[in-house]
């Protein structure tokens, strides 16, 4: 063997090792770089002092949301224009959860006013009591069944799961839970059962539509004050706690993700978003994403500091949007393609970064092609 053929068998290992990183690097630019996070905040309209707390896609294309302190119940288009409702809710009721029903309407959480409230999309607000028993009424879902499912808990005592139907009749089930008991969220889950989060004792519960309860604790940090909780893409549930976000299977295996994540930071609202990861408002005032593979990414341009990040969920226009609590803001990230005009200027230059780094990596491919052929 001459010593140009030694040569050409040791380099080319090495060549084609520099091929892989162009090409991996090409990858990774495309992953990070194939939407731009452009957040944008909208206070006009909103009444100070309203604390924007849950909020919901509606039926009628445009964003709801509850204003706690406001004693309102908001709804804000795609184009940021906002619309107040008050009347019909009785005062002191303090909204809090909200949710797209399966009748064309949003229904609502009253926090402090022992009852379930709905809104028309003309505004026409009804309140529904008979049948709750509990002071507290705090997160509410659409069910798999068509009917709505929510929350509520007294201080210090146990906590329930209740069933609304379209018509306003209530069911409350016992949960089995421990004392004190307090539920902060419930979603519909993948399996056709409703899954909760419980912030006191740790565990996550699951209720089929029949009132069926089981609770999972196995795997979750003690202490970790469970929040939101929220079907992903990948079929499991995702929650988020103190400095941390997880996800629990629907046969109740639990992994928890903190890299990334502040250590003290809570998480009020988690979503699936458009792009199939996970999106997250941490009380740091930053907004978190999560790929399914627990990789976790924050913004913090465009917000606002001391806005106080509350709820946040996937909008009919394709975005994200997500409450500021203190800020008496409404939220909307756009994951925009490069290719979108209001990132013209970086769109040219990431595209041409990216094509740069393309012909490098087939440039790279054919001389090693060429030069292994010698």
């Amino acid at each position: 063997m001459t010593n140009e053929s030694q040569r050409r068998q040791r380099d080319t290992p090495v060549k084609r090792q520099i091929f892989i990183g162009c090409t991996l690097a090409s990858l990774w630019f495309v992953y990070n770089c194939a939407f731009a996070q452009i957040i944008t905040e909208f206070s006009a309209g909103i009444t100070a002092g309203a604390n924007p707390a849950g909020i919901s896609p509606g039926a009628d294309g445009n964003v709801w949301f509850t204003e706690f302190g406001g004693n309102r119940i908001g709804r804000i288009a795609p184009n940021g224009s906002v619309t107040e409702f008050s009347s019909g809710i009785t005062a002191g009721a303090n909204p809090n959860g909200i949710s797209a029903g399966p009748d064309g309407n949003v229904w609502f959480t009253e926090a402090f006013g022992s009852r379930v409230g709905r809104i028309t999309p003309l505004g026409v607000v009804t309140e529904f009591s008979a049948g709750v028993t509990k002071s507290v009424v705090f997160g509410i879902t659409a069910g798999p069944d068509g009917n709505l499912w929510f929350t509520n808990f007294v201080q210090f005592a146990l906590a329930e799961v209740g069933r609304i139907t379209p018509t306003g009749v209530v069911t409350e089930f016992d949960v089995g839970g421990l004392a004190p008991g307090m539920i902060p969220s419930i979603t519909a889950g993948p399996d056709g059962n409703l899954w909760f989060t419980d912030f006191n004792n740790d565990r996550i519960g699951r209720i089929t539509p029949v009132g069926v309860v089981t609770w999972f604790g196995a795997g979750i940090t003690p202490g970790a004050g469970l929040g939101p909780i929220t079907a992903g893409p990948d079929g499991n549930l995702w929650f988020g706690g103190r400095g941390r976000v997880g996800h629990i299977t629907t046969g109740g295996v639990v992994t928890e993700f903190t890299a990334g994540i502040p250590a003290g930071a809570t998480i009020p609202g988690i979503t699936a978003g458009p792009d199939g990861n996970l999106w997250f408002t941490l009380s740091n005032d930053r907004i978190g994403r999560i790929t399914p593979q627990g990789a976790v990414t924050e913004f913090a341009a465009g917000i606002t500091p001391g806005a106080s990040l509350n709820s946040i969920t996937a909008g009919p226009d394709g975005n994200l949007w997500f409450t500021e609590f203190n800020g008496d803001r409404i939220g909307r990230i756009v994951l925009a393609p490069i290719s979108s005009p209001v990132t013209v200027p970086t769109t040219r230059a990431l595209t041409l970064l990216l094509l740069s780094v393309s012909i490098l990596a087939l440039a790279a491919a054919a001389t090693f092609k060429t030069r292994d052929t010698e």
